[in-house]
């Protein structure tokens, strides 16, 4: 269990990454993208520990929003049905 918030950040942040390569490869596969497009997106199709810190960094921007809710769903009352839809 990851028990650092720094180091649950990080493995957020290349799982955030990762679901973003694969989803747009398929797009770049299954639509009709523009050219211009798909060459911005290629240079990115590597992990995520050789990306530059400011690719990296829009990454973790979608990790702490995972966070955010996981402290929101911890510090809710124990037993509490709360439902967001």
């Amino acid at each position: 269990m990851i028990n650092n918030y720094e180091a649950l950040l990080e493995k957020l942040a290349e799982l955030e990454h990762e679901q973003w390569v694969e989803w747009s490869k398929t797009i770049a596969k299954q639509e009709n993208i523009s050219q211009e497009r798909l060459a911005r997106w290629i240079p990115y199709w590597k992990p995520y520990k050789n990306l530059h810190s400011d690719v990296q960094e829009h990454d973790r921007k979608w990790a702490r929003k995972v966070l955010v809710i996981f402290e929101h769903h911890n510090s809710e009352p124990k037993g509490s049905t709360h439902n967001s839809d």
